[in-house]
């Protein structure tokens, strides 16, 4: 059952972008007069929307969604960084003409501009996020759009993730969940939320990817 197409989360997959989030989020509810975020705070928001996130410190947040996200556009180069296994991955689909897509929490719009500062928007047909899709993860909605664009069934699709929300929408969808522990992803977490496959580095992404069987249990590539 080879795997035809793979969905990619962005912030701890593709991008080391803790940092910055974790920034920009305690400058925005700083600013809105809202005390900082804990790190006990941080560690339960992987996964979790924007607006959810700051629900937890007010009620209305559209003024505080905006300035987290000028804030985002205008300073993410000060500390956001591309994982060393995100372009061997990601050459190594091309050269095999493998469609691509992200699925995100975050916006899309910043989403498709911090990809295009980085110089890889060109391998992702579509960015799908918070703006352009109605229900997020772990909705299988993005997936099976993307199935549809495509013309690949679900089952031929990997999702790679670094979070249960990624197992789980693989989950929902159908298609193949791979776990990815570069980023905030912890093994057991994402064994229980249905992870096909673990991968530690680009070298283990790279055989799974040409494993033909997805039927195997879960294995940890190292």
């Amino acid at each position: 059952m080879p795997i035809r197409a793979v969905i990619f989360d962005c912030d701890g997959t593709l991008l080391d972008s803790s940092r910055t989030i974790r920034r920009c989020l305690n400058e925005t509810v700083r600013a809105f007069g809202y005390q900082e975020f804990t790190d006990e705070e941080f560690r339960t928001f992987y996964g979790h929307t924007l607006q959810e996130i700051l629900h937890k410190r007010a009620e209305k947040i559209d003024e505080m969604v905006n300035y987290y996200r000028n804030l985002m556009l205008s300073t993410f180069k000060q500390d956001t960084r591309i994982f060393p296994h995100t372009l061997p991955v990601l050459n190594y689909l091309r050269a095999n003409n493998i469609p691509l897509a992200v699925l995100t929490m975050r916006s899309a719009e910043i989403t498709r501009n911090i990809l295009t500062h980085f110089g890889i928007i060109s391998y992702f047909q579509v960015v799908y996020g918070c703006d352009n899709t109605t229900h997020p993860k772990p909705s299988p909605e993005a997936v099976i759009e993307f199935s549809n664009l495509i013309n690949i069934p679900i089952w031929q699709i990997a999702i790679a993730g670094d979070t249960k929300f990624d197992m789980l929408t693989a989950k929902n969808a159908g298609a193949i969940a791979i776990g990815v522990l570069w980023g905030s992803g912890k093994m057991e977490e994402l064994l229980e939320a249905g992870a096909d496959y673990l991968v530690a580095n680009s070298e283990a992404f790279i055989e799974v990817m040409r494993h033909e069987n997805t039927e195997e249990k879960p294995t940890i590539q190292i």
